[in-house]
């Protein structure tokens, strides 16, 4: 789009150039341009940190906060994975018991609600191995009206 931008008013500035009858000032262009610019960036910057888009997009400033939600074994080697790949800008909060609590929990699941607007979480992820389905599908129910993404990853990525 920045691209575009640019384009338009080189193209701005060709007219302006042939046409005498269009003429703008050429120092006015100038500064047409490098607002459009600077409000651009600015508007792209607040759409990538504040908005609530897409894991994947680059150059997010925000790191996303996640909640896994399973066994302990299971969430290693996730952890492993995502601390493996910084580009991912992702900070895990800790993980979420399903069934039983030991030190290396955060909690249990039927505290998850409270974990979520306690540590401001951005997503959650439910790792498949170490929770039933419709101990899942119930939560992922409940965790509808919060503002929060919501991940199933499945047992061939915890290997």
């Amino acid at each position: 789009a920045i691209k575009a931008v640019f384009g338009t008013y080189i193209g701005i500035t060709l007219v302006t150039f042939f046409v005498r009858n269009l003429a703008f000032s050429r120092l006015a262009l100038i500064y047409g341009l490098i607002v459009a610019i600077v409000l651009f960036l600015i508007n792209r910057l607040i759409q990538i940190n504040v908005g609530n888009t897409s894991s994947k997009v680059t150059g997010r400033i925000k790191t996303s906060k996640i909640l896994l939600v399973g066994s302990e074994e299971f969430a290693m080697p996730i952890k492993k994975q995502i601390y493996s790949r910084p580009d991912w800008n992702y900070d895990i909060v800790g993980v979420v018991a399903v069934n039983d609590e030991s030190e290396n929990y955060i909690g249990s699941l039927p505290q998850l609600r409270d974990l979520i607007r306690a540590y401001n979480v951005d997503q959650v992820f439910f790792l498949l191995d170490s929770i039933s389905y419709k101990v899942m599908l119930q939560h992922i129910t409940r965790l509808q009206d919060e503002r929060v993404i919501l991940k199933l990853i499945p047992c061939i990525l915890s290997i």
